[in-house]
C-alpha cells in the first residue's frame, strides 16, 4: 500500500557486480626502453602506468607483470588487488634488459598465467617499441588461440617504426585496441585507461 501512495518501490534493488578481472602486462625491457624522454625512460612510464593499475586495482582482481627481452625478467604477480601495495613496490625492481623483445616466447609467457587463473574477465596488455619487436613467427597463433578462449589483448606502440602493423594485428586478432604513441609520457595514461 505504501508504494501505491508514495514514488518509492519496497523492493531492494539488484546490485551491479563486476566480474573480477586478470590483467597481464607484458613490458618491453630491450635496451631501445633505456631511451630518455623529459628526464625519464621508456620503461620507467611503462613501469608507472603499471603501477597505476595495480592500485586501481579491486580486492578480487589480479595482476601480472612481465618484462622481457629475450627473455622473462623478473615477473611481478600473479598478486590479487588486495596486495597492490606490493605490487607497486616489486614493479620497482624491473630493470632495463639486452636485446629486442621475442614475442612469442613473451606471449608464451602470459598464456601460461592468464590460462591458470580463475578469474572470468582476462586481459592482456603488450607495451613494446615500435620497431623492436622480433620473434612474430607464431605469435599470431597463439594470441588468436587465447582469443578463442576468451582472453582478450591489446598492443602499445613506442614510435612509429617498421613493427606496427605487427603490432596492430596482435590486438586486431585478439579481440583488443592498438594504441600508437610518440611519446612515452602518455604510457600510464594509455594504462590506466585500458585497464579500466
Amino acid at each position: 500500500p505504501v508504494e501505491d501512495v508514495l514514488p518509492l518501490t519496497m523492493d531492494i534493488p539488484t546490485r551491479l557486480r563486476m566480474p573480477a578481472a586478470s590483467v597481464v602486462v607484458v613490458i618491453d625491457i630491450s635496451g631501445s626502453m633505456a631511451a630518455i624522454e623529459g628526464g625519464r625512460s621508456k620503461l620507467a612510464l611503462a613501469v608507472e602506468g603499471a603501477q597505476r593499475i595495480a592500485a586501481l586495482l579491486r580486492d578480487d582482481d589480479e595482476l601480472t607483470v612481465i618484462p622481457f627481452d629475450n627473455e622473462p625478467g623478473f615477473v611481478v604477480g600473479p598478486l590479487p588487488g588486495s596486495r597492490r601495495d606490493q605490487a607497486i613496490e616489486q614493479l620497482n625492481e624491473v630493470e632495463i634488459g639486452g636485446g629486442g623483445i621475442n614475442m612469442r616466447d613473451a606471449l608464451d609467457v602470459a598464456s601460461g598465467y592468464i590460462r591458470a587463473t580463475d578469474r572470468p574477465v582476462r586481459h592482456i596488455i603488450t607495451i613494446t617499441d615500435g620497431s623492436d619487436t622480433t620473434q612474430q613467427e607464431g605469435a599470431l597463433a597463439i594470441v588468436r588461440g587465447l582469443n578463442e578462449q576468451g582472453v582478450t589483448l591489446t598492443s602499445i606502440a613506442i614510435g612509429s617504426g617498421e613493427h606496427v602493423p605487427f603490432i596492430r594485428d596482435m590486438a586486431a586478432v585478439g579481440g583488443g585496441r592498438t594504441f600508437l604513441t610518440e611519446r612515452a609520457a602518455d604510457l600510464p595514461n594509455i594504462l590506466v585507461n585500458e585497464a579500466e
